[in-house]
């Protein structure tokens, strides 16, 4: 049974229970619309949450569409609040979306679940790579319109030119409805509740395909020697982002398409991998134009 309560930004939540015990939504569930970006880059998609009481933040859970073709991997991301828009990063989780011929929830778990104290908001959202623009692919985000309309405010979008709010009627939104992007979060923390990640996760690179520069994300679940590093299709190391000893937690680290002795590279398929203290973690795949 779904229970509908009034936020702290006088605007409708959904709770329902769920397996981390609540479920933060603006949406009623049911698809309306689907919205695209002919931007030709990499898009954020993000929405606003402001618990009422502490809780932490365990899953993300978008809809997502894929129209035809190959699904490519997608992203979670959890973010704090910067006066009305995604701040700082705190986790992100790389996931591929299920494909279907009608859109589908996707669930994805947080390495390290973070705590926000009540009426402190976040934003949960997600990256759909570049390869989601082209008609021919896969449509991005399914919205649905219940009568909220959190693209108010709490509904925000980004591509290289930063975070815009979505606001109603306005260029850059012009669907009404809401952004399918739910929050599964867990009430009742205690601090000690609040430690570092279970596991070893890296994530795709953002952004993908890259121009200028990329970022790499990932956890560590214990402190130990980490080593990431970037190869070339044959296999030869191009450039070593990391080798030192790390604390648990997520980290960040950029690469600017040059190889340890400085030069640029040149243009094709790279390939990143993760090792902590004898561990390797899947490889993933960078596309550099």
């Amino acid at each position: 049974m779904k229970m509908k309560i009034i936020g702290s930004l006088a605007v409708a939540l959904f709770l329902a229970s769920h397996t981390y015990g609540v479920e933060l939504s603006y949406d009623d569930g049911t698809p309306a619309n689907m919205f695209s970006n002919s931007s030709g880059c990499p898009g954020y998609y993000a929405v606003k949450f402001t618990p009422s009481a502490k809780c932490q933040v365990m899953q993300a859970k978008p809809m997502i569409h894929i129209w035809k073709g190959v699904s490519e991997p997608c992203c979670a991301y959890i973010w704090d609040d910067n006066s009305g828009l995604p701040g700082t990063l705190k986790d992100s989780t790389m996931f591929s979306p299920i494909e279907d011929s009608i859109a589908n929830w996707n669930t994805v778990d947080f390495a390290i679940p973070p705590v926000f104290n009540a009426g402190v908001s976040f934003w949960v959202g997600v990256l759909i790579p570049p390869e989601r623009w082209s008609p021919d692919t896969n449509i991005i985000l399914v919205t649905s319109d219940n009568g909220i309309n959190n693209t108010g405010g709490n509904a925000g979008k980004s591509d290289v030119q930063g975070w815009t709010v979505l606001t109603q009627g306005s260029g850059n939104w012009n669907i009404t409805g809401d952004l399918m992007i739910r929050a599964e979060i867990q009430l009742g923390v205690e601090e000690s509740e609040t430690n570092a990640p279970t596991k070893v996760t890296l994530n795709q690179n953002a952004p993908n395909p890259v121009r200028t520069g990329t970022t790499v994300s990932y956890t560590i679940p214990q402190t130990g020697k980490v080593n990431l590093t970037i190869y070339d299709i044959t296999g030869k190391p191009v450039r070593t982002l990391v080798n030192a000893e790390q604390k648990p937690g997520l980290n960040n680290v950029s690469w600017n398409k040059k190889t340890d002795d400085g030069k640029p590279v040149s243009s094709g398929v790279y390939f990143y991998k993760l090792n902590i203290n004898g561990y390797n973690s899947i490889t993933k795949t960078m596309i550099v134009l």
